[in-house]
């Protein structure tokens, strides 16, 4: 059984998506990593790698091509949905109280809310009722893989080699352009119908399937240890940059250099190839992996509308005038509210499909 988890799962990623969301709650708090929003760029390239991944294994069946997207693409938003609606509802009833808002109100904004609740904000309704910030890279990441999945799975040398490379190249051109690094989100493209932070999303998720498209053949390559040494030193010194130049530069055509270090980082990361390949392949690394879901959904309401309140109190005031005293207060109570989410949403994952069952069962006569 040990085993069979640590295929499914790769200790290395897991603990750098923990460090990466550290690094989305620092760049958030404006306290650390002014560049921190590149992190946005290894959680879409890991995204693209092992959606292609997740072809390979399917290469066999014989599903109709829509049909097999549509399943790849709620099977990965039924992951994430348990825990976004719950941290959506905590993070929407903790601005009404902030607000102190009519209950009128309120049940507008909670009606005009329902992209937001069910991740499709991206489509172009972002501004259009309650948010929690920082959604707006679930629902690109979502909405481009139900545009790239197709494509990649029916043309998938071509897209490799052309479509993917294109794209990605396209965007780094686009971002130059802007004069903002690769920090784009919500600013609307007219002329494509589509956010600056969707072509992100899409240039990037394909961006990872090159990246498994190149670690397919590099895995197949036998390293003496001087060669396992230098794949793990070039690991290393990819992840040291990214870190180095965000936490000391900010929205510059630097961006353009990390994202293919980055690419490069994830690549030697996935190829199991590096030194560092079994040290973290344990549960508490598979954990942390895991639960960076729930530190992202809920940080930000914790940022805007819990630690102004504590802030109110006297002992904590004085701690958190401390940068590094608020940012320890920051991340326990996002522990603390993640750790809610995380149980709260793990209990909808198991009763809701036997809700539905036994409301199937009810209403439609066998």
């Amino acid at each position: 059984m040990k085993a069979a988890h640590a295929a499914r799962r790769n200790g290395s990623i897991d603990f750098m998506k923990f460090l990466f969301t550290l690094m989305v709650m620092c760049f958030h708090s404006s306290k650390f990593f002014p560049g921190g929003y590149i992190a946005v760029e290894f959680f879409f390239i890991v995204s693209g790698f092992l959606m292609a991944k997740t072809m390979k294994k399917r290469e066999a069946a014989y599903t109709p091509l829509g049909k097999e997207t549509v399943s790849f693409v709620l099977h990965k938003a039924g992951g994430i949905f348990p825990f976004y609606v719950v941290a959506w509802f905590m993070s929407f009833f903790a601005a009404q109280i902030a607000g102190q808002m009519e209950a009128a109100v309120s049940s507008t904004e909670f009606f005009r809310s329902f992209y937001n609740i069910f991740m499709l904000e991206m489509s172009g309704s972002y501004d259009m009722g309650h948010r929690i910030m920082g959604s707006w890279y679930i629902s690109a990441m979502l909405l481009a893989m139900l545009v790239l999945y197709p494509l990649r799975r029916r043309f998938t040398d071509v897209f490799d080699h052309i479509v993917a490379p294109v794209l990605v190249l396209l965007f780094t051109g686009y971002a130059y352009q802007q004069g903002k690094g690769i920090s784009l989100t919500v600013t609307y493209i007219p002329h494509l119908f589509i956010y600056n932070g969707l072509f992100r999303a899409l240039a990037e998720i394909s961006l990872g399937c090159i990246c498994y498209h190149v670690v397919a053949k590099f895995i197949k390559l036998r390293f003496t240890i001087f060669g396992r040494i230098l794949v793990t030193l070039g690991e290393l010194l990819g992840y040291g940059t990214v870190f180095f130049f965000a936490a000391t530069a900010s929205r510059s055509d630097i961006d353009l250099v990390l994202l293919p270090i980055l690419a490069v980082s994830v690549s030697l990361s996935f190829s199991g190839k590096s030194l560092l390949s079994g040290l973290f392949n344990h549960k508490p690394f598979y954990f942390l992996g895991s639960f960076c879901l729930q530190l992202y959904l809920t940080h930000e309401a914790v940022r805007t509308k819990i630690l102004p309140l504590l802030q109110q109190i006297y002992p904590l005031s004085l701690l958190m005038d401390n940068t590094w005293g608020y940012l320890l207060v920051f991340i326990y109570v996002t522990v603390v509210f993640a750790l809610f989410c995380y149980v709260i949403g793990t209990l909808l994952q198991l009763f809701v499909p036997k809700l539905g069952a036994f409301l199937k069962k009810c209403i439609v006569a066998a």
